[in-house]
């Protein structure tokens, strides 16, 4: 059970091991591009382009997909960034579910690990293993492994290293718990970091926060959906920046060029800023997107509007 790419290695790996994969579930297809056309998730293309059985179940309390899933015997879940799954699901498969999810758990419960942790400027992260319950991220670890986080690494780069890392620490959880010799533990008790999911008002800058906030929130929003200001009225995403040591502070917001590279002024210095898009356009290195700027004295971000009221933050 899984939908976007993060998900691919660790399935892929569960077939290079020889586990008969009976089915795989993901998210129905959803409308994308300009043209609103019908685009399935990148398991769901996996799973057709392979011929492995697929459904893409918009009710997972539907009673017929829990027949379906019934009827075919399942020894195990295995659940790599899907679903809430329900306790009429979570009954079903002899063994129960294993879930890998992107934190050292019971640290960054929640939607969006990767990206809070990045957020919050973490130095380490990791991926955890452990086993489906009706809790959120509560349920027995079964293996977990350490990361370093890069100090300019985007949320992108994250999750793609971390995908790539966390597929053999599932593949030996599920061999463990097939093989009766998986040692469950109980997760501490505490308080810990939590991981909702990042809304429209969080893409928001903020120009009079420190450098290393402002760098560590563009990193968290970066590729998508990016961080948001306004330039000359119009919306434009900051999608990397890197931080400058010892600058001194100026105006909020305000850009400078300096040997033909861009600065921008936040609360307590300056970030470079390496990579933005304009509305409607693909990603641009500052250099390209400065050559048709064209940047005067007082040309500066401003902050984007806050979200109209209702929408979901």
């Amino acid at each position: 059970m899984g939908s976007p790419e993060f998900a691919l290695p660790s399935l892929q790996l569960l077939l290079d091991a020889g586990h008969e994969v009976v089915l795989v579930l993901s998210r129905p297809d959803q409308p994308a591009g300009r043209g609103r056309t019908l685009t399935p998730t990148a398991v769901s293309a996996f799973a057709r382009a392979r011929g492995l059985p697929l459904e893409t179940p918009a009710r997972l309390r539907d009673p017929v997909l829990r027949d379906r899933l019934s009827e075919l015997r399942p020894d195990l879940f295995v659940v790599v960034a899907y679903r809430i799954l329900p306790p009429s699901l979570l009954a079903v498969p002899r063994l129960g579910s294993i879930n890998l999810h992107g934190s050292l758990l019971p640290a960054y419960r929640g939607a969006a690990p990767v990206e809070r942790a990045l957020w919050n400027g973490e130095a380490t992260t990791g991926l955890t293993t452990f086993l489906l319950e009706q809790g959120v991220d509560t349920g027995e670890i079964l293996g977990a492994t350490e990361l370093c986080i890069g100090p300019d690494e985007t949320a992108g780069e994250l999750r793609e290293r971390m995908s790539r890392a966390g597929a053999p620490l599932l593949a030996a959880s599920v061999a463990a718990v097939l093989e009766r010799r998986a040692l469950p533990r109980r997760q501490p008790e505490g308080e810990f970091p939590l991981a909702p999911k990042l809304g429209p008002a969080d893409r928001l800058l903020n120009f009079t926060l420190p450098a290393a906030h402002l760098h560590n929130r563009v990193r968290a929003l970066s590729p998508e959906p990016g961080a948001l200001a306004l330039f000359r009225g119009q919306p434009l995403q900051v999608l990397r920046t890197s931080r400058v040591p010892q600058a001194e502070p100026g105006e909020p917001g305000r850009l400078q060029v300096r040997a033909k590279r861009l600065y921008l002024a936040c609360g307590d210095g300056e970030l470079e800023i390496l990579e933005l898009m304009p509305a409607g356009r693909k990603r641009l290195a500052a250099q390209a997107w400065l050559a048709g700027a064209r940047l005067g004295d007082t040309d500066k971000l401003v902050a984007a509007p806050a979200p109209s009221t209702g929408e979901d933050t």
